[in-house]
């Protein structure tokens, strides 16, 4: 794949500054409450991270979104806000793998369409896709991260993907599970901007998770999140498969 490498050092230098802005407005850990629910967001990178994070770029010029998050070397730098625009700098494939093959869970397939009102494909769309593990943590530290959209911004299964001229995606992961010590039903958020639409952020749902009961079910119809039935695809694997609509800017 070929790559700007003067473009991509100025994202990641630009996005270095942002992320350690956020770092410094972030409460203190005497401002938050202790709950072992919650970790802390990432420190300001190391030097080791720093040396890991000019690897990560040499890397990127030359492999897609879904192997740059696959390397092992730059595990550490997942929850790293520069790290994800670099990911999301590289992202042009429909096609995303976030789970590694040693991550521990059920393995699906997610496969879709992004769509605009009448159902016509939208070719090109950005889709930023985060979940939890197979025990329902963001962090491999703790359920959720601790600073504003925490777990938005520091997932640490997470993705980008491009649609193709079709408007379709296919995400290869793991089933999240649900929040430890909540009712919410599994999901995979899904966040998608697209040129001449409204940014859309949903939730992806499963039709045979046993927390989407019927309280949850009216819950999603109301909030817009969509759901999906459970198939098969020819190897056995379980797929879901969703239309996600986005409404004219």
């Amino acid at each position: 794949m070929e790559i700007n490498r003067r473009q991509v050092l100025v994202t990641l230098a630009v996005a270095t500054i942002v992320a350690l802005s956020a770092l410094a407005a972030q409460p203190t850990e005497a401002q938050v409450p202790s709950d072992d629910q919650f970790t802390p967001p990432p420190s300001v990178p190391t030097d080791r991270e720093l040396r890991l994070l000019a690897s990560a770029v040499e890397t990127a010029r030359h492999v897609s979104a879904s192997a740059l998050l696959q390397d092992t070397r730059f595990r550490s730098l997942h929850p790293q806000p520069v790290f994800r625009q670099l990911v999301k700098a590289i992202a042009r494939d429909s096609v995303l793998t976030i789970a590694r093959d040693d991550e521990p869970g059920t393995r699906i397939i997610v496969k879709g369409i992004i769509a605009d009102p009448s159902l016509s494909p939208v070719p090109g769309a950005l889709a930023y896709v985060y979940h939890t593990s197979a025990k329902g943590w963001y962090s491999d530290k703790a359920a959720h991260i601790r600073s504003w959209a925490g777990d938005a911004r520091h997932a640490r299964l997470f993705g980008y993907l491009t649609t193709d001229a079709q408007g379709s995606f296919e995400v290869r992961t793991i089933k999240p599970g649900g929040y430890p010590r909540s009712s919410l039903p599994q999901h995979i958020h899904f966040e998608v901007e697209a040129a001449g639409y409204l940014p859309l952020a949903t939730e992806l749902l499963f039709d045979d998770d046993p927390r989407l009961n019927p309280e949850q079910r009216e819950r999603a119809k109301r909030e817009g999140l969509v759901i999906a039935a459970r198939g098969l695809d020819t190897n056995g694997k379980p797929t879901y498969r969703y239309v996600i609509g986005l409404t004219k800017a």
